[in-house]
């Protein structure tokens, strides 16, 4: 018999009962009577995962069996929608889950939508009988809204209705999406856009009456594109050739911008530095480099005075030797850290708190880290941060450089990003802007130690945020940096 093939509670005397003339009577009188009406239905406990269960539902064997009559009917009239897309075509794909899928799916507006969009397909009597089936109680006043879990038909019912959806995303929000069960895979070659694939799906499940399970959200990325800036600096040209007018001692340095764009595999290779792929990965990375970072801060908000460089005299205490002694500045000085506070802002940015995280110590090099345009990429427009050649292991002016540069940079590209969230675009400005011992948000306070005009850029890109549509925590700390200067 079909109906054992299938992991559903049933009772052996029901097994029996159906092999009886009386049980095809019943079934039949029911099929015909306008005023069917499904027995209440017993529940039961079953699996969901090792810690806790979900409830299923018995019906009567003759319930049961008209369900198996209506679905056998629509799987022999009805094909479900599908589609077929080339995952090696995309750099991105993310899949999505309808939280508690069943009972989420509401009778009314499951009848409704098939209505809508099958009514051609379907005869009316199959949506008569399927509005009855739908219509059960748990007891004399406990109506059942979902569907049954442990019912076979059930699942069809959910995946015609599944498949009425999946066809509307293609339709009006985008082709790449795919569909297993009520997980839908989404495929794009960007965060943001897979970001606005992803918001029209919520927006018509939540029309559907359904949610996403957030916490089963994932994103793969196979190939991920960066923007990076190197600022070529050149001397402002003298405009006087006579002896009399020679060209100033300090020539005017001015800068070109170049943006590159890099390519970010989904499995980096950072040797003996931790690969960030996924976000307890970045939460164990954040932690390991957090001590010598603090150090780092500790020692520059005790000894303002000092540079991190170690240029001691006989003056110098023995203190502040000692806590710049403590930093190992091996442990964070190579660039490739940059990249993995870089990924964990793009990729993993779940949580405030340690996404928050990686933007400070991202500020905390931009800020704190001396830019001279000695050892900038001024005499090569197609050096983009190339560190092969560079010994970190202690620090120096040209490391120094480098890591001030590109730390900027992440964080200027990161503004201007429609793959960042507008939180994170607010925590970034409110570090580099925000003065924590005066307790004011002012231009001013962003500086750089040295020449390199990152903060001219920085204001520019928020004055081009302050006539977009951004959230309210973004937008009130870009119009107090315009407002007070």
């Amino acid at each position: 018999m079909h109906i054992v093939k299938f992991p559903i509670y049933f009772q052996v005397k029901d097994l029996e009962y159906l092999e009886t003339q009386k049980a095809l009577d019943n079934i039949a009188e029911k099929l015909e009577s306008s005023n069917y009406q499904p027995n209440y239905v017993q529940s039961y406990l079953i699996p969901y995962d090792t810690i806790s269960t979900r409830k299923g539902y018995s019906l009567h064997i003759d319930d049961l069996i008209i369900r198996y009559v209506l679905f056998n009917h629509l799987e022999s009239t009805l094909k479900l929608y599908s589609n077929k897309i080339n995952p090696s075509e995309f750099n991105i794909f993310c899949i999505v889950d309808i939280f508690d899928c069943y009972n989420q799916i509401n009778n009314d507006i499951l009848i409704q939508t098939l209505r809508q969009e099958l009514a051609s397909k379907i005869d009316n009597d199959s949506f008569i009988l399927l509005e009855r089936c739908l219509t059960i109680y748990e007891n004399s006043s406990d109506k059942i809204s979902g569907l049954l879990v442990g019912s076979k038909p059930d699942e069809y019912f959910a995946e015609l209705f599944l498949s009425v959806l999946h066809s509307k995303m293609n339709t009006g929000i985008s082709d790449n999406i795919s569909r297993s069960g009520d997980e839908f895979l989404i495929f794009a070659d960007s965060i943001g856009e897979i970001r606005g694939i992803v918001s029209g799906i919520i927006s018509l499940l939540n029309d559907k009456g359904l949610t996403l399970n957030k916490s089963k959200n994932k994103t793969v990325f196979v190939s991920e594109k960066r923007k990076l800036t190197r600022l070529i600096p050149f001397e402002e040209p003298w405009l006087y050739n006579s002896p009399s007018c020679p060209p100033p001692d300090f020539p005017n340095i001015l800068y070109n911008e170049v943006n590159f764009t890099i390519s970010h595999k989904g499995k980096q290779d950072n040797g003996e530095i931790l690969k960030i792929n996924t976000y307890e990965d970045s939460i164990k990375y954040l932690n390991s480099i957090a001590p010598e970072i603090e150090k780092i801060e500790l020692f520059i908000n005790t000894y303002p005075e000092y540079s991190l460089f170690g240029y001691w005299n006989s003056s110098t205490p023995t203190e502040t030797k000692k806590l710049h002694q403590e930093i190992d500045f091996k442990k964070i000085l190579n660039p490739k850290i940059l990249d993995n506070l870089e990924t964990i802002i793009y990729r993993f940015p779940r949580s405030q708190y340690f996404s928050g995280m990686a933007i400070k110590y991202l500020c905390t090099y931009a800020i704190n880290f001396n830019y001279n345009i000695k050892y900038s990429c001024k005499h090569s427009k197609t050096d983009v941060f190339l560190v092969e050649n560079y010994d970190f292991t202690a620090f120096s002016e040209e490391i120094s450089s480098l890591i001030c540069e590109k730390s900027n940079s992440i964080l200027l590209n990161a503004i201007r990003s429609n793959d960042i969230y507008d939180y994170q675009k607010y925590l970034i400005i409110r570090e580099l802007f925000f003065d924590k011992q005066n307790l004011t948000i002012k231009e001013k306070n962003y500086k750089i130690k040295g020449d390199a005009p990152f903060p001219i850029l920085f204001k520019n890109e928020i004055k081009k945020l302050a006539d977009d549509y951004i959230d309210e925590p973004l937008r009130n700390i870009i119009s107090e940096i315009l407002t007070f200067k």
